[in-house]
C-alpha cells in the first residue's frame, strides 16, 4: 500500500496547477502488490518478478494516475 503523501497542489502561479508529473505525490491510496520467484538450473540462477499499482481512488482534484503492471525476468551465471 502507499498512502497519499506529498503535494498535489503545487502551482505555476495563482491560477495554474503545476503539471502532474512535477507534483511530489499522487494524492491517492494505492495497492502495490508484487510477487517474486527465483530458481537455479545447473550453472544459472534466474528470477521473475511481477508487480503493479492499482489506484484505489481519485485525488482532491478528481484525478488519478493510471494503473501499472510490470514484469521482469533476469538470469545470472551461478557463482
Amino acid at each position: 500500500m502507499s498512502t497519499p503523501t506529498g503535494s498535489v497542489g503545487a502551482r505555476l502561479d495563482s491560477d495554474n496547477l503545476q503539471d502532474y508529473g512535477m507534483q511530489t505525490g499522487s494524492g491517492t491510496w494505492d495497492f502495490k502488490p508484487s510477487l517474486t520467484y527465483t530458481g537455479q538450473l545447473n550453472d544459472f540462477s534466474w528470477g521473475v518478478q511481477l508487480s503493479g499499482v492499482k489506484r484505489l481512488e481519485k485525488n482532491k482534484y478528481d484525478y488519478a494516475y493510471g494503473d501499472i503492471f510490470q514484469a521482469t525476468l533476469g538470469q545470472l551465471p551461478a557463482i
